[in-house]
């Protein structure tokens, strides 16, 4: 398995995981994704959060998370040179205190 990393808001495949600050505000999603040949996501399984969250925000997170995954594409793996099909780990690092707003309210 390959380990594809994102932030909510981005959808990069293939870099390393940006240093997070020992904050409690973040949280890693991870999520197991099914990557086609050209790229697409086809199906995704939720496997965790680290650090281990309270039942109600692991639900928000995961809902929150996988609503962006379909509209990822991914480098898919290789055999050969020749793209494959294949489960990838999506890790992606989110900042709980981050409310989205353009205000920062």
């Amino acid at each position: 398995m390959l380990l594809a990393t994102s932030a909510l808001a981005a959808s990069a495949a293939g870099n390393e995981s940006p240093s997070l600050p020992s904050d409690p505000t973040y949280v890693k999603v991870t999520f197991k994704v099914f990557v086609t040949e050209t790229g697409s996501v086809e199906k995704f399984e939720f496997v965790g959060t680290e650090p281990p969250v309270s039942p109600s925000l692991q639900a928000a997170l995961k809902k929150s998370v996988s609503a962006s995954l379909p509209a990822m594409t991914l480098t898919p793996n290789k055999d050969h040179g020749k793209p494959i099909a294949g489960w990838v780990l999506v890790v992606s690092d989110v900042d709980l205190a981050y409310s989205g707003a353009p205000d920062g309210t």
